[in-house]
């Protein structure tokens, strides 16, 4: 049996009842984003597809999630997608 893997990460939170400027999805746990956590375990799991959902307001996210776009696209064939929420 042939499973495909599609993640959606809703990345889009913005931490405030963590009492930080960062977005939640960017707070490090053990040295690393969570959404790079997220990401990094679903690269194993070797997912077809990522949907990242960011605020349009989320360059920070952006910036974390776009290098993982361009290095999966060409080594892996794994597509990761980032939308703005508006």
């Amino acid at each position: 049996m042939n499973n495909k893997i599609a993640a959606v990460i809703l990345g889009a939170g913005k931490g405030t009842r963590m009492k930080s400027d960062l977005p939640k999805v960017m707070m490090p746990v053990k040295g690393k984003s969570m959404i790079k956590r997220i990401i990094d375990t679903l690269e194993e799991l070797k997912a077809d597809k990522i949907v990242t959902v960011i605020s349009p307001d989320g360059d920070i996210v952006k910036k974390e999630v776009v290098p993982v776009f361009r290095r999966s696209n060409s080594e892996q064939g794994m597509r990761l997608t980032v939308h703005a929420n508006f």
